[in-house]
């Protein structure tokens, strides 16, 4: 996770887009958080719903966040124990 932060958001997103798997996605009015999970870890992209364009990317540092994009499915499957 930490080699992981030292990335700029563009190279972010093209490591999640091809290593990650999206989990997730939350609308609020001006972004879409996007949930992604990738070797254990999650990740929270904002997305600006204006430009379309990925403002950051941060990590999911507990399992509150998680709770958040569980509106459609049943997240106890991904949290661990």
């Amino acid at each position: 996770m930490a080699e992981f932060a030292a990335f700029s958001v563009k190279s972010k997103c093209q490591i999640l887009s091809y290593k990650a798997t999206q989990v997730s996605c939350v609308s609020t009015s001006a972004y879409d958080l996007q949930l992604y999970c990738m070797n254990g870890n999650y990740y929270v992209a904002h997305v600006c719903n204006k430009s379309f364009k990925t403002e950051k990317i941060e990590p999911v540092l507990n399992n509150d966040m998680l709770y958040m994009f569980a509106k459609d499915f049943d997240i106890s499957e991904v949290l661990p124990n």
